[in-house]
């Protein structure tokens, strides 16, 4: 969608996706958040003064959320805002909330998102995502032949784990030797390595 269409309503679409954030139906916030992270994706730059008032009420919404779904429709929302504007999101203080929450567990139409994001933070924001390249890792070996995921998101994973092998080798080697010889077999297959 351009981000030009969406323009005339854009406030109102911030405005009630922001306020049904704190609904009290887990339906209504689960779909909240997605929109707002869709939204913040569409619109692209127009949401970046708002960014800190999301983030604000995402964290608020976080610390006492149970629903599985929002929770990884929460990490899905600030992966977009990442992918819009790293610099407009705090990546110190938001990645090591965004890593204690993933794997996704449940809306595994959000892995696309996910790892577009983690590509970005590895080739632009290397030494921020770097201690967690361990989990990514294992993360991306675990869903890659998941049939709940999106068919689109399986070559974003992909390129996320051969860029960490072409770039990283010795580390990608030290995290391939921690997983499970079913993992293993999977990354094997899907970066065609021996």
């Amino acid at each position: 969608m351009n981000e030009l269409l969406i323009t005339p309503y854009l406030q109102s679409l911030f405005t009630m996706f922001y306020q049904y954030l704190i609904d009290d139906d887990e339906e209504v916030r689960t779909n909240a958040c997605f929109g707002m992270g869709v939204l913040c994706a569409i619109a692209n730059q127009q949401l970046l003064s708002q960014y800190e008032t999301i983030l604000n009420r995402l964290s608020h919404v976080l610390i006492k959320e149970t629903n599985i779904r929002m929770i990884d429709n929460i990490c899905s929302c600030l992966c977009r805002m990442i992918v819009v504007s790293s610099k407009h999101v705090p990546l110190e203080q938001v990645l090591p909330v965004l890593f204690q929450h993933l794997p996704i567990h449940e809306d595994f139409a959000e892995a696309n998102s996910i790892f577009t994001c983690l590509n970005l933070l590895y080739e632009q924001h290397f030494t921020q995502i770097e201690p967690y390249l361990p989990k990514c890792i294992e993360m991306a070996a675990s869903i890659i032949d998941d049939e709940r995921i999106l068919p689109d998101a399986v070559p974003i994973i992909r390129e996320f784990l051969r860029s960490i092998y072409i770039k990283h080798s010795v580390a990608f080697v030290q995290v391939m030797q921690t997983l499970n010889e079913p993992l293993r077999v999977i990354v094997t297959k899907h970066l065609q390595i021996t």
